[in-house]
């Protein structure tokens, strides 16, 4: 018989390559999204009105585990921090989504372009990043 010029390592000698965890995306809205909506990629809104309910950001995540944190933190359009959460899983999940805000102030929110910024944090090392903005609209 003739060999094809199979050796004998194979193709899955060496472990494929697995992401420790990861943001699979952010966004914002003004109330809390339903985990469908994000899963479907519709939850994310790049425009919201100054006097809507609340802004809120939100992070999708896969391989979350016990005791991470995912920190979600709001920017308004001057670069002032105006929100910072840190949320500590409490169990370890396949895929999962969080989300903080804040209700609108009364007068509404400044118009502007406000920024989002969430990371994944594993025994104190951040292992993702990701960044969103969205346009209030007087």
């Amino acid at each position: 018989t003739t060999s094809c010029g199979a050796g004998t390592a194979t193709l899955w000698s060496a472990p494929l390559p697995h992401d420790p965890g990861e943001i699979l995306s952010a966004g914002f809205a003004f109330d809390v999204p339903e985990f469908d909506a994000i899963t479907a990629g519709q939850a994310g809104r790049g425009v919201i009105a100054a006097s809507d309910p609340a802004l809120v950001l939100w992070a999708f995540v896969h391989s979350g585990r016990v005791g991470d944190v995912l920190r979600l933190r709001i920017l308004d359009a001057s670069g002032t921090e105006i929100h910072t959460q840190d949320v500590t899983l409490e169990r370890t999940q396949a895929q999962l989504f969080r989300a903080s805000g804040r209700r609108t102030p009364t007068g509404g929110w400044a118009p502007g372009l406000y920024r989002g910024d969430v990371a994944l944090i594993r025994d104190g090392v951040e292992i993702d990043r990701s960044q969103s903005a969205v346009i209030v609209t007087p």
